[in-house]
């Protein structure tokens, strides 16, 4: 059965134009270009009321002003446009769908080759979506996040176990090697109990919540997925970031935090996608650049907020995105 449908939309200038005529005034239209006033004008340090922005209709739909103190308002106006102008041109792009009919029957199931080469194309057109679409940094994740992260990392533990646990879950925590024997069994400890430290007992925690008296990250212990998390070491954490917000407003799947891992990359915890196909999302996600074994395995450790790590250049593993709300079990 596919979870993917509709391919990229065949380019409309008339809808990209009909968008455009919708969020921006006084438009004069030259072609597949106009000229405007710069919609950021309040920002400009020299007034004028001279036409001193320009919109690129082809491609890309592109505002541009020879100011500079408007920039990061138009590329805030840019990301709307262009999600806009891709819902007038193809409704939704390509969607994930919530409730998909049974497939027709067929004599035969796809061979394992057919399976890769349909991840492959559906994954190279997610990143380029998600590119298109969303060209974000880190700091745009962090002017999103809908909890306001002002306070200091180091409390960032705290706030992660508060926030994306239920008191009672058994959640691990500690370095990699830190599970297996009975001597690890105080490295899974109830969310309230970690809550209560001074700072956090380790680098690296799990996504799965274990069984009470747990001391391994084994299939035999772990009781649940609580989260579903992406993270990249081939992509920039502009891509990442990309393909993240791609996850969350394309396939409307709830982004609960982003975490800063301290290097280069950064880890998003969506919830879980509630799927069969689920799979094939992980290998489509792959695709698009994140990293397989940590969509797929129990026992996978990831980064954990609230550390300060000692190597690397001594930097702190932090929030750049909470959303409370997101993560209501």
């Amino acid at each position: 059965m596919a979870i993917f449908a509709a391919a990229r939309p065949v380019e409309n200038l008339q809808a990209r134009l009909r968008v455009a005529q919708a969020m921006f005034a006084d438009l004069t239209l030259d072609g597949e270009q106009a000229t405007l006033p710069c919609p950021a004008a309040a920002q400009h340090s020299e007034q004028d009321r001279r036409p001193s922005a320009k919109l690129y209709l082809s491609g890309a739909p592109t505002l541009t002003c020879f100011h500079n103190s408007c920039r990061s308002e138009l590329e805030r106006l840019n990301r709307d446009l262009r999600k806009r102008v891709w819902e007038a041109e193809a409704g939704h792009g390509v969607e994930l769908q919530q409730h998909i009919p049974a497939a027709p029957r067929v004599s035969s199931q796809p061979s394992a080759a057919q399976r890769k080469a349909r991840w492959a194309n559906l994954g190279a057109r997610v990143l380029r979506q998600a590119l298109e679409l969303y060209p974000l940094d880190p700091a745009d994740l962090w002017e999103s996040s809908p909890f306001y992260l002002t306070h200091k990392p180091e409390d960032d533990f705290r706030l992660f176990m508060r926030t994306l646990w239920q008191p009672q879950d058994v959640v691990w925590c500690g370095e990699t090697r830190d599970s297996g024997a009975p001597k690890h069994a105080a490295n899974f400890r109830t969310a309230a109990a970690w809550a209560e430290l001074e700072k956090a007992p380790g680098p690296l925690t799990c996504p799965f919540v274990f069984k009470s008296g747990a001391h391994s990250r084994s299939k035999e212990t772990a009781l649940a997925r609580r989260h579903w998390v992406m993270e990249s070491d081939n992509l920039s954490q502009g891509q990442a970031a990309s393909v993240f917000w791609w996850v969350k407003e394309r396939l409307q799947l709830p982004l609960r935090a982003v975490v800063h891992s301290g290097n280069k990359s950064i880890h998003a915890w969506f919830a879980v996608p509630g799927l069969e196909q689920t799979e094939e999302l992980n290998e489509v996600m792959a695709v698009a650049g994140m990293d397989l074994k940590v969509l797929k395995t129990i026992s996978i450790p990831v980064r954990l907020p609230g550390w300060q790590r000692q190597d690397k250049g001594k930097m702190m593993q932090a929030l750049l995105y909470l959303d409370p709300q997101a993560c209501e079990l």
